[in-house]
């Protein structure tokens, strides 16, 4: 029985009546159709990530137009260095080992350099005896 394969339009002969496809190739290739078809059928309408509103069909962004200013704003913002340097944090990580082990010998303590500064920031540490 000669048969014609819906993917590749090739002829091929087959004994059996329920084979459709010349090759496995063609298979996987329908059946990715078939899911990309469905995915595009089922998938949930974009909206707005700020706000919620519908967004157009087929546009690939995030927000919509009233709401992109101000959420490019906040991305400038926060990928933007700061202003002026934190006078607390030491320039030199050796500073920060010998002054966290300094503190750690005369109190008896075991502090990493994170849990040391929370302290210090609070004001929860204990002053040198």
């Amino acid at each position: 029985m000669i048969k014609t394969c819906p993917v590749c339009k090739r002829e091929f002969e087959s004994g059996l009546i329920q084979t459709v496809y010349c090759s496995p190739e063609c298979v996987k290739e329908m059946q990715r159709r078939r899911s990309r078809e469905y995915y595009r059928a089922h998938r949930p309408p974009p909206v707005c990530a700020e706000c919620g509103k519908a967004l157009p069909d087929g546009r690939r962004v995030k927000y919509c137009p009233e709401c992109r200013k101000e959420a490019i704003k906040k991305q400038k913002m926060r990928c933007a260095p700061p202003r002026l340097p934190d006078i607390r944090i030491p320039h030199c990580l050796d500073e920060i080992e010998y002054e966290v082990s300094q503190y750690n010998k005369a109190h008896g303590t075991n502090y990493s350099y994170g849990w040391y500064t929370y302290l210090a920031d609070s004001g929860k540490l204990k002053e040198a005896p």
